[in-house]
């Protein structure tokens, strides 16, 4: 049976990775020193917890089908921006392997990754790592396993992936599935959430991945037009910035990652 998508879900989505944007776009263009985009990748943590307890909270599956599904969602997009990465930046100074493997440390001492938002990527594997276990030995209680992997990182909290205080947010959004899915999925149905913003949530996972090689190579080209002294000018390049970088990722998320996710459940059905 197919889990109901929750339309609100794709709008904290589309409202996180326009933070993340806005946040690098302003490293261009308006230097300002702000957590945005720190908050964002904080609101996209959450949703992952929920989006998982969301999908298994009726019926789990088979721990083999459930990375089928995670690696058919994330990797074939991600070697798509990879590319797309290397295009823009080259391979100097970058470990590919490293990035093909999401091999990184915590933000604060991470190596330069060809795309640098790709340090989340480790985080998110981790947790579904102890997510299918928790499937694998407590079935539907599946909670229990998420709340011990919380208590160990409570215990043990240390500047690893594998205990990071990350983890407390995947674990939140878990269990805030848990005691308001129906809640949240009657709220959904009461809000009118604009289609533009349904589609920019679904996505948000091109935009979050492509939108800085974006920025790089629309930036250099764009930030000749914003030496003017009037803030209007520099404004409204700014925002063609980000309508342009906006416009690419939901064009490759409508002509590239959609029909590849189509086709791979197909083949691995």
């Amino acid at each position: 049976m197919e889990v109901k998508k929750i339309n609100l879900i794709q709008f904290f989505r589309a409202v996180a990775a326009l933070m993340v944007l806005v946040v690098h776009i302003g490293d261009y263009f308006i230097p300002i020193e702000t957590k945005t985009g720190v908050y964002g990748v904080d609101i996209f943590f959450v949703i992952s917890g929920f989006i998982m307890a969301h999908l298994h909270h009726d019926k789990v599956e088979p721990v083999r089908r459930f990375f089928i599904k995670r690696f058919i969602r994330i990797y074939p997009i991600y070697i798509e921006c990879l590319i797309v990465g290397i295009l823009v930046h080259g391979l100097a100074n970058f470990d590919i392997a490293g990035d093909l493997l999401f091999l990184s440390p915590e933000p604060e001492h991470r190596r330069e990754m060809i795309l640098d938002v790709a340090w989340t990527l480790s985080y998110e594997i981790w947790f579904y790592l102890i997510f299918a276990l928790s499937m694998l030995i407590f079935g539907r209680k599946f909670y229990f396993g998420i709340f011990l992997f919380c208590l160990a990182t409570f215990f043990r909290q240390s500047d690893s992936v594998f205990l990071s205080a990350y983890n407390y947010e995947f674990c939140f959004g878990a269990f805030l599935c848990l005691f308001f899915r129906n809640g949240i999925a009657e709220l959904d149905l009461k809000l009118k959430i604009p289609p533009s913003m349904i589609l920019l949530g679904e996505a948000s996972y091109s935009l979050y991945l492509l939108h800085q090689p974006l920025l790089t190579k629309l930036g250099r080209f764009l930030h000749g037009f914003t030496d003017s002294d009037l803030w209007v000018i520099n404004a409204f390049w700014y925002l063609v910035l980000i309508a342009a970088i906006i416009a690419i990722s939901v064009a490759n998320h409508l002509f590239v990652e959609r029909p590849t996710i189509s086709y791979l459940r197909k083949v691995f059905k």
